[in-house]
């Protein structure tokens, strides 16, 4: 698995999260305004280069 592509797939879902104000206009949304990722939205996610990723 290339690491840094992964990285970049969360960066890109999470700046894709941040870009909607609403749940219902993002793709990973649903009618009723709610997130079809898991409990935290991408939009709070910690996401960090560490030593596995950069391998």
């Amino acid at each position: 698995m290339d690491n840094q592509k992964l990285y970049e797939a969360l960066k890109t879902i999470q700046e894709e999260c941040k870009s909607h104000q609403d749940c219902k206009n993002c793709p990973m949304g649903n009618a009723k305004g709610r997130c079809h990722t898991i409990e935290t939205t991408p939009d709070g996610w910690s996401i960090t280069k560490t030593e596995r990723l950069m391998e």
